[in-house]
Parts: C-alpha cells; structure tokens; sequence
C-alpha cells in the first residue's frame, strides 16, 4: 500500500491541486490511516471510527468529494 500512496503524492495528487486551482476550488487530501499503526487501520473495530471520520468530512464539504479504500494485504 506504500507504493499505491506514494503514487498518489508524487503523480495523482499535484494533477488534482492543479486542476482545482485551475478551477477555483479547494482540494483537501484526508488519508485516515496515515498516522494509524498497521494493526489499527488492520483491526475492524476501528472501521466504524473511520466511516463517522468520512461522516465528519462529507458535513463539512461543499463537495463533490471521494473516497478511496485501500485493503492492507498482509504478505
């Protein structure tokens, strides 16, 4: 998952501030597993505090907005 996120930051994500500054419109990139160790963003018990962090954003979002999520695979 580091290389897919690591994509993101380095390819995806300036075409995306690009085309919103272009646009006039805000871009905000929230990762909800950046920070969290690898067995809490594994433990499903912590999928109902990310889904009302999600909750949290989409209030306070003008939109449009998506989610992406990633599943972490376990070698």
């Amino acid at each position: 998952m580091r290389d897919e996120r690591n994509w993101l930051m380095r390819d995806a994500l300036p075409q995306l501030q690009h085309f919103a500054v272009a646009n006039e419109l805000q871009l905000q990139l929230v990762d909800l597993r950046w920070g969290a160790s690898r067995d809490a963003a594994a433990d499903p018990d912590c999928q109902p505090v990310f889904v009302e962090q999600i909750k949290y954003c989409r209030q306070y979002s003008a939109g449009p907005y998506f989610a992406v999520r990633g599943q972490v695979i376990s070698a």
